[in-house]
């Protein structure tokens, strides 16, 4: 078995370095605000973890190879652990295969190649999350250590991978007193983020299409693309939370054109809309939520189908590269009108097996962990930003797809593990009822 997960392992580093050598670097109206300066205290437009790295590349091409390098550690890493965590042939090879798989889909390798957040945040919360598996199957302390060290770098990417560090936290707690610690120094981790993000927000705006603080101006973008074109949620914001109206903003919001700088004028126009904002844009999404869930849910579902269905489908970012035939990927990563039924229910069946099979396994634990976590942090997404979520949400999108894959491999390995606890059984009862037979033939 181990020369056939060679064979895997040889196929996903060819496919990956295909990929590699066809790669072409792209860059996105923000990368400049990656590439400007590294702080710990948030004296940068951008939390310390990709400016970091990018720092430590120099060359654009050197950043999208250390990108690859990383991502393609990650992936290799994955399949590795579960290949030992499963006990079947059957399991290991379905769980290294699946892994393997997604690792080359292109909405998952066309992100090493974009000089953004995405591809670090990515292979940093595969690597974590192959690492607590590890932790739990194998009793290693020092993969939990490296696994709690590596969600503190990965909540440093992006602020909003915190719903994810704080799921990872709560497994580490749960393994007792040797977790502790290491839940200890992840919540301190995600702490750090969450105090240094007021002077992000505020170094931001020197890098901002607007001039604005980032939490300022990414609130502008919900209010130009999620609040004001839908007149039910308008109407919520107006006379629930109290927002007072700005006819030029609305102006704009009603026309097809983005023209987000003449938004921006508009808005800062009505100094009542921006003190408003100002005062209540980090509440008002939560607000919305808990005073009129239909309207979330509505928004939600909206947006989780762009979210869910990754890049591919209308998004231009890096140029995709494909190993693998597109029907297939097509097949992982589904268009978005198919996206959230065909999910939710493969979630469903996963969970129902587990349940079923009355699972307390330690995959199931870290997949189900993974799997509320990424919909919480797509519920989180749709609360505080608005556009680009192919982008913003390739983290749930691919998470909530790991999660799946373990829930229904670990309903595999299970099931064939007691199939085989009871064969002996079976065989000896088949046995004792060919004997009766015979028996009682010879009795007549």
């Amino acid at each position: 078995m181990k020369r056939t997960f060679g064979i895997l392992l040889a196929g996903f580093l060819a496919g990956r370095a295909y990929v590699l050598a066809h790669a072409t670097p792209f860059t996105a109206y923000d990368t400049s605000s990656y590439t400007a300066k590294v702080s710990l205290i948030g004296h940068a437009p951008r939390t310390w973890g990709v400016p970091a790295l990018y720092a430590l590349a120099g060359s654009d091409w050197a950043r999208v190879c250390a990108q690859w390098t990383l991502g393609t550690l990650a992936w290799g890493v994955l399949a590795t652990v579960l290949w030992h965590a499963f006990r079947h042939d059957i399991a290991k090879i379905s769980a290294a295969l699946a892994v393997l798989l997604l690792g080359l889909v292109s909405p998952v390798t066309s992100w090493d190649f974009a000089l953004l957040s995405e591809s670090l945040s990515l292979s940093l919360g595969v690597l974590a999350v192959a690492l607590v598996i590890h932790a739990l199957t194998a009793k290693s302390s020092l993969a939990l250590w490296l696994a709690a060290g590596i969600t503190v770098c990965w909540v440093s990417t992006r602020l909003d991978i915190a719903v994810f560090a704080l799921g990872l936290a709560a497994v580490c707690a749960v393994m007792g007193r040797r977790g502790w610690l290491p839940a200890a120094l992840i919540v301190a981790g995600v702490c750090w983020s969450l105090a240094i993000a007021p002077a992000v927000s505020d170094t931001y705006r020197a890098w901002a299409a607007t001039g604005l603080p980032q939490t300022e101006e990414t609130f502008l973008y919900r209010l130009r693309l999620e609040i004001l074109p839908y007149r039910e949620m308008k109407e919520a914001y107006e006379k629930q939370l109290g927002m007072p109206v700005c006819p030029g903003a609305e102006r704009v919001a009603s026309g097809p054109d983005w023209a987000i700088e003449r938004f921006s004028q508009e808005y800062q126009a009505c100094p009542e809309l921006q003190a408003w904002a100002r005062e209540n844009m980090t509440t008002a999404g939560y607000r919305i939520a808990l005073t009129h869930p239909g309207l979330f849910v509505k928004a939600f579902a909206r947006s989780a189908a762009e979210m869910m269905s990754g890049p591919g489908y209308g998004a231009t970012y890096a140029k995709p590269v494909h190993v693998i035939p597109e029907a297939l990927e097509r097949l992982i990563f589904q268009p978005r009108k198919a996206v959230l039924p065909v999910l939710l229910a493969a979630m469903a069946i996963a969970v129902a097996a587990a349940w079923r099979l009355r699972m307390r396994r330690s995959e199931i634990i870290v997949a189900g962990a993974v799997a509320a976590a990424s919909m919480g942090s797509a519920a989180v997404t749709v609360m505080h930003t608005a556009g680009e979520y192919s982008r913003l949400g390739i983290q749930e999108a691919v998470l909530l797809r790991l999660a799946i894959i373990l829930m229904a491999v670990a309903a595999v390995d299970v099931f064939l593990g007691r199939r085989a606890h009871y064969q002996p059984m079976i065989k000896q009862s088949r046995r004792a009822v060919t004997r009766g037979v015979k028996i009682i033939d010879a009795i007549r």
